[in-house]
């Protein structure tokens, strides 16, 4: 009796840990697109209560001969990233543990099964890192124009934790802050190679 006992507790081990596996993909996507949204959230609305614009960040200057000079403002750019961090953070912690709910039929990869059978969950159970970065980039649009464009890049480390173990995963996210076009002088000359 107490055989047949241990032999099923190590096949029920053995198959929870095959069925983790399987799922733990999925669970990483799912999770993704739960922070994602927050993130994306936060910025919608951090975009609308400060009506962010172009000229809030970036003063472009003309000098004699036409060329324009961009000048930057971190300590605003600084200001706004800063406000958007501490909200995400506030909206994550009202969230934990983020529960995450698969059917069982996703284990069959097959449609007709996806909403078939018990729940399994998965946690996200914190966010270790926002990392911020805002890079500054100028785009060729045509002949005489150039596309400025303020990015803020996120990366977030989460720690998912699955029935049997933790995985740490990391998302990255690339926003348009703000963006200007700059029209300037066209070509007398025009060479296509």
């Amino acid at each position: 009796m107490a055989f047949i006992l241990i032999f099923l507790i190590i096949v029920f081990t053995v198959l929870s840990y095959y069925i983790e596996n399987k799922f733990e993909e999925v669970f990483v996507i799912k999770s993704k697109g739960i922070v994602t949204e927050i993130i994306n959230n936060q910025i919608l609305n951090l975009i609308n209560a400060n009506n962010i614009s172009y000229d809030q960040f970036v003063i472009s200057k003309s000098t004699n001969n036409g060329i324009d000079i961009v000048t930057i403002d971190n300590l605003k750019i600084n200001k706004i990233i800063s406000q958007l961090i501490l909200n995400i953070n506030k909206k994550l912690n009202q969230l934990y543990p983020i529960k995450i709910k698969l059917k069982f039929g996703y284990f069959f990869s097959n449609v007709f099964f996806i909403d078939m059978g018990p729940e399994i969950t998965a946690q996200i159970i914190s966010i270790n890192i926002i990392s911020p970065k805002v890079k500054s980039e100028f785009l060729s649009a045509g002949i005489n124009q150039t596309i400025h464009r303020l990015n803020l890049d996120l990366n977030v480390e989460c720690v998912l934790l699955l029935s049997h173990s933790k995985k740490k995963t990391t998302y990255n996210q690339k926003i348009p802050l703000v963006e200007q076009v700059y029209i300037g002088k066209i070509p007398t000359i025009y060479f296509n190679k």
